[in-house]
């Protein structure tokens, strides 16, 4: 805001000063402050001679320079700019007093020392006032008054029910570009797993497929049954593993390996060297593999494994299918998992619905084969 002349520059530059100051509370700031008061003793404790006010103890604050006064209290020529303004007035001279009500701290100028508004600034405030209940439209660029006019859209209400079919036309414009954008980028990434599939089983005798069943899904689990087939289906290597800790009832629910069922089975120790050079070299794929792996480095740590597996050959077809299947989900950003088709949760089952799931991949059609 502009400032006018020197009074209205007295006036803000005494108030900001007033207000900064009393919004301080360190020693420092009381030390100054106290020393602007005029303070005399009085019977209830200080009293600012200048601005009147009473502290029981010496006060922190900083003085205005002009009386204090309580709202209600103060004398009847004494107004804030909003009574003047009621009564056709501005103030021409600085304040002689400042009130504290509820909401705040309000100067006080005498009405006496008030000048009325000029005309230029009543015809600017009546205008000012005649927009307040008026609105420009941006549709048809007219002014109508506020009970004629929407907020939400902008509008007036002739303009309205247009700007809003225009709105939900544009809308499914807007939709259906993204939409066709979206299916673009699924085919794009469905071709790539199609291509994924067929360069595995491309793999022949270099890749292996590979599921564990396990004692469950937590930190401690470990594997009870291994198996690996190769790519014409045939079992490289199949056996149950005896864990260190007892297979809980609620897993044997789900894959059916009981404890007596591992008894005599070897342990993890044994198995481990053979999976490590059966799987040395090889492209190894299986259906959620980042479980599989973790469940090779717990099983291997009650032995003294370290996680040394070379898993970067090591390939997730939970993760492509998810890609395929093409079910987005917003939340993750990302494609939704899926569970494996037709297993049964013993892992050379898995093993044979993981390289049918794979073959199913393979033969399907690349963007490009659909077009031709």
């Amino acid at each position: 805001m502009a400032i006018r002349n020197q009074v209205e520059y007295d006036r803000i530059n005494i108030l900001n000063q007033y207000l900064l100051c009393s919004s301080q509370k360190d020693s420092k700031c009381s030390e100054e402050s106290s020393m602007n008061h005029d303070i005399v003793k009085s019977e209830i404790g200080y009293q600012c001679t200048v601005c009147k006010w009473n502290w029981k103890r010496k006060p922190v604050s900083y003085c205005p320079g002009v009386q204090r006064y309580v709202w209600g209290d103060a004398p009847e020529n004494l107004k804030t700019i909003g009574q003047l303004k009621k009564l056709g007035l501005k103030p021409n001279k600085p304040y002689r007093g400042i009130v504290q009500g509820g909401k705040g701290t309000y100067e006080l100028f005498d009405a006496n020392e008030a000048v009325p508004f000029s005309s230029d600034e009543i015809a600017a405030e009546k205008e000012r006032k005649r927009r307040s209940r008026y609105r420009t439209c941006r549709y048809c660029k007219r002014e109508v008054r506020r009970e004629k006019w929407d907020d939400y859209w902008k509008a007036c209400e002739k303009c309205l029910e247009g700007v809003i079919d225009a709105y939900y036309e544009r809308q499914i414009v807007e939709d259906s570009l993204r939409q066709e954008e979206l299916e673009r980028l699924f085919a794009k990434d469905r071709d790539e797993v199609i291509q994924w599939a067929r360069e595995i089983l491309s793999k022949g005798e270099n890749a292996f497929i590979l599921d564990t069943e396990t004692t469950g899904l937590d930190g401690d689990a470990e594997i009870v049954q291994v198996a690996i087939i190769d790519l014409n289906g045939s079992t490289v290597y199949e056996t149950l593993v005896k864990p260190v800790c007892s297979i809980p009832e609620e897993t044997t629910r789900i894959h059916g390996i009981t404890n007596d069922m591992v008894a005599n089975a070897p342990k993890y120790d044994f198995v481990h060297d053979q999976l490590m050079s059966l799987l040395l070299g090889k492209k190894v794929v299986i259906y959620n593999a980042d479980f599989d792996i973790r469940m090779i480095y717990q099983s291997g740590k009650y032995y003294g494994y370290l996680p040394v597996i070379l898993v970067e050959s090591w390939q997730c077809a939970m993760k492509q299918y998810a890609t395929y299947f093409g079910e987005w989900s917003e939340y993750y950003g990302s494609y939704r998992w899926q569970k494996l088709p037709s297993g049964d949760h013993s892992a050379s089952g898995d093993c044979i619905a993981t390289l049918e799931l794979i073959k199913k991949m393979a033969s399907s059609k690349l963007s490009i084969e659909l077009s031709e």
